[in-house]
């Protein structure tokens, strides 16, 4: 629990301010890179993905 191998986030930032949401951001991304830890965001923001080194559009997953 304190030491995950995965870090599940399913809308972090749904309700924030961009401001706010590239704060909170900055430190989920900054946990993940200091103790390796997989990061896996669920979000509806497009506006973030340009963040992540892999993206999954699961609209288009559903479509193909």
């Amino acid at each position: 629990v304190t030491d995950p191998k995965i870090l599940l986030c399913d809308e972090p930032t749904a309700n924030l301010d961009p401001e706010n949401r590239d704060k909170i951001l900055d430190i989920i991304f900054s946990y993940a890179k200091e103790t390796q830890t997989t990061l896996v965001i669920v979000t509806h923001d497009y506006e973030i993905l340009e963040r992540f080194d892999e993206v999954m559009d699961m609209k288009t997953l559903v479509q193909s």
